[in-house]
C-alpha cells in the first residue's frame, strides 16, 4: 500500500501519477466545500458532480509532479468535452488514494 497516496494510472496519452497532498486537498475543499472523506464516500455512491472528475484529476496531476499548465493542458484535451465515465473511476481512484491509500 503506498502510504504516500500517490497512484500510477494510465491515463490520457500514456501512464501518470497522481497524488492528492494537503495542498491540493485544501484547494478541493476550498473551492467545493466538503472534505475528502465525504467526496470520496460521493464518488463510491455514484454521487459525484462534473467539476469534481475535473478537479480531481488536474489536482492529483499536479500533486503528482506536473506542471500546472501541463496538467491543465491535459484537462481540456482529455476531460473536457469527454464522455464523464471515462474519468470519474479515475477521479475516485485518486481520492481513494489520498483517503486511504493505494495497494
Amino acid at each position: 500500500m503506498s502510504r504516500l497516496g500517490a497512484v500510477t494510472l494510465a491515463f490520457a496519452d500514456g501512464e501518470y501519477e497522481f497524488r492528492l497532498r494537503i495542498a491540493q486537498l485544501d484547494e478541493l475543499d476550498r473551492k467545493f466545500e466538503v472534505g475528502p472523506a465525504f467526496m470520496l464516500n460521493e464518488f463510491a455512491a455514484d454521487k459525484w458532480r462534473v467539476p469534481w472528475v475535473r478537479e480531481v484529476l488536474r489536482l492529483g496531476l499536479i500533486g503528482g509532479g506536473l506542471k500546472p499548465s501541463d496538467a491543465a493542458q491535459l484537462i481540456k484535451d482529455y476531460v473536457i468535452d469527454r464522455p464523464l465515465m471515462e474519468n470519474a473511476l479515475h477521479a475516485m481512484v485518486i481520492m481513494s488514494a489520498s483517503v486511504v491509500g493505494y495497494e
